[in-house]
């Protein structure tokens, strides 16, 4: 396969994994709105939401094994396209039972743009051009997050609720038709070569699980600034929830710049040394939003959490790529279940942190929730560090017990 024909199936594959927080997140504008079409209650429009997150995390979980035995491309296709036909199926739906069974199928099927798309980078690219392409994707991925409720408002003052999953479904449909077209590349591990077993036992390994619970805590993060900035200006500055709208901008856009960032540094840094940059620019960036909540004038405090805010999503942009990088790194023979582990836990990460930081700002007021943050961050750094430490020790034994028993010979 030719470069040029490599780039272009980066963008394709990252547009399937960008229709994983499409999914999530576009139809949250109308949750109202389908709520008094359908006379569901609260519940039943919450289970849309946290349905749909349980079910792709768990999938995650499988597809990493799948991706490791079978051909990631074939894979990856029938995942989008049973995506899809859920969308469809949700277009067409008018009772919010069948609804929720079609968003659980629907994160169910899904989760295979994630694992399956940056198994097939990494089969496609080696060393640093493969660190650079899973910039593009996590780019891809977090741009999603960001336009999905944009997209689904701007859909909502022109069009029908519905409208937005068939444009899920026609989105899947056309990433399918590309990517079955233009992927020839589906090289893949043979069944012979793999165990499910030595998959799980390899995974196992306290420097996988320690970056990998570094990039939830991240998750965990940046779920709870989405999630809490709302309180933060209305509850507790006073100030017109009309603000938050800019004020959610600042992440998404750290994320953009961070992804470019790192993937300027790869050419000069390792993937370890950009993630601890990247975990460090966190913790900095969460400690200083701390100051202006209790020593800066209000005319001060805005700009100032805006700017900090776009730190913290150029901390995203930084570690994401690099944790997926140094996972397939270190794991390359299974690297579809070692990508599993990576994004099962950064969506336990995203999940938990909106549930815990609502409870403590119901207990303690907003300062303790993103005191809690702060503290999140700390525990992230300190613990990817240790993990990189061992591992690199590890390393360094293997060596010299490789070097001792060639000298013997």
């Amino acid at each position: 396969m030719d470069e040029k024909r490599k780039r272009m199936n980066v963008h394709f594959l990252a547009s399937g994994g960008m229709l994983a927080t499409l999914s999530q997140l576009i139809f949250i504008p109308s949750i109202i709105l389908i709520r008094d079409e359908l006379h569901a209650t609260n519940f039943e429009i919450s289970l849309m939401v946290a349905g749909f997150t349980i079910a792709q995390a768990l999938a995650q979980l499988v597809y990493g094994p799948i991706v490791d035995r079978y051909p990631a491309k074939n894979v990856l296709l029938i995942g989008l396209s049973i995506s899809g036909l859920a969308s469809l199926g949700i277009f067409f739906a008018h009772t919010v039972e069948l609804i929720i069974l079609l968003r659980l199928l629907q994160g169910l099927s899904v989760a295979a743009g994630s694992i399956c798309g940056n198994a097939l980078i990494a089969d496609m690219y080696k060393g640093t051009k493969r660190d650079k392409a899973l910039t593009v994707f996590q780019m891809y991925f977090s741009i999603g997050a960001a336009s999905g409720p944009a997209i689904g408002a701007v859909m909502r003052l022109f069009l029908d609720w519905r409208y937005v999953f068939l444009f899920l479904a026609i989105w899947s449909i056309i990433v399918v038709l590309l990517l079955y077209k233009n992927l020839s590349f589906t090289e893949s591990i043979s069944v012979e070569s793999f165990s499910l077993r030595q998959a799980v036992k390899s995974v196992q390994h306290f420097g996988l699980i320690s970056i990998c619970l570094a990039g939830a805590g991240v998750a965990f993060a940046i779920q709870s600034f989405h999630i809490n900035i709302g309180f933060l200006f209305t509850d507790y500055l006073s100030i017109h929830d009309d603000w938050t709208g800019f004020v959610f901008m600042a992440i998404p856009l750290g994320v953009f710049t961070g992804t470019n960032i790192s993937r300027l540094l790869l050419s000069r840094f390792s993937r370890e040394k950009i993630l601890v940059l990247g975990l460090s620019a966190m913790m900095i960036a969460s400690g200083l939003i701390l100051l202006p909540l209790f020593f800066f004038p209000l005319s001060w405090m805005v700009m100032t959490i805006i700017v900090l805010l776009y730190v913290n999503g150029i901390s995203l942009g930084l570690t994401f790529p690099m944790v997926a990088a140094i996972a397939i790194q270190w794991f390359a023979h299974i690297r579809g279940t070692a990508l599993s582990v990576v994004f099962f836990t950064r969506s336990i990460g995203a999940t938990l942190g909106p549930i815990l930081t609502g409870m403590v700002i119901s207990w303690q007021g907003v300062p303790a929730v993103y005191s809690l943050i702060f503290l999140i961050a700390i525990c992230s750094l300190s613990l990817c560090y240790l993990g990189l430490t061992i591992n690199k020790r590890n390393e360094l034994r293997l060596q010299n017990q490789q070097r001792t028993q060639a000298f013997h010979r």
